[in-house]
């Protein structure tokens, strides 16, 4: 029943994001639903999929390499999913929206499920890299929620959400440098 509703709202929020969007407003999931059943679920297929092409194509053969790899990658994206919710909710405020902690986290981590179904196969084979380009649906998605999500003023929405974006982008690389540096040094020592 769980995965059932879980594709269900996936399915809505690519094909009709404005539909699932009012359904969402008036139906807002809990932090600990998104997290639980959206964020990290995906972000295990991800962390899932780096880490099988990571041993098969890159030639980290060990197990505790894969492990150690899967756990920065899990690490990675989950900081930058909780990390964009909590600025997403800071930044509204900023342009003229109410503050709302449980609808920002809908808004971030709903929108950002393209993105995340995009990475599934880009990092799983690394010649399909340019799927992850689908991945910028999710700024499409984002926008339609942020119409219907919070009121902000029709001049600031576009900054928003280059805003939002750009910090989004920031947190990512951030993270995969800092996270991935460390692994790196971890494995040559193991």
């Amino acid at each position: 029943m769980l995965f059932k509703r879980l594709i269900l709202h996936i399915k809505q929020l690519i094909l009709s994001p404005v539909k699932e969007w009012t359904y969402i407003q008036s139906r807002p999931l809990s932090q600990k639903s998104l997290y639980l059943h959206f964020a990290f679920p995906l972000i295990t297929l991800i962390s899932l999929a780096d880490t099988i092409s990571t041993t098969k194509w890159r030639g980290l053969y060990t197990f505790i390499d894969s492990f150690v790899i899967f756990i920065a990658q899990f690490t990675i994206y989950s900081l930058t999913t909780i990390l964009f919710a909590m600025i997403v909710n800071e930044l509204i405020k900023s342009f003229g929206g109410k503050k709302d902690k449980n609808m920002a986290s809908n808004l971030a981590i709903l929108s950002i499920i393209p993105f995340y179904l995009a990475m599934i196969p880009a990092n799983l084979i690394p010649d399909l890299f340019f799927l992850g380009l689908a991945g910028l649906y999710s700024i499409f998605v984002f926008y339609q929620g942020l119409l219907i999500l919070f009121k902000i003023n029709e001049e600031k929405k576009v900054g928003f959400i280059f805003i939002a974006f750009l910090i989004f982008i920031g947190i990512f690389e951030s993270l995969q440098w800092i996270i991935l540096v460390s692994v790196r040094a971890l494995l040559r020592i193991i």
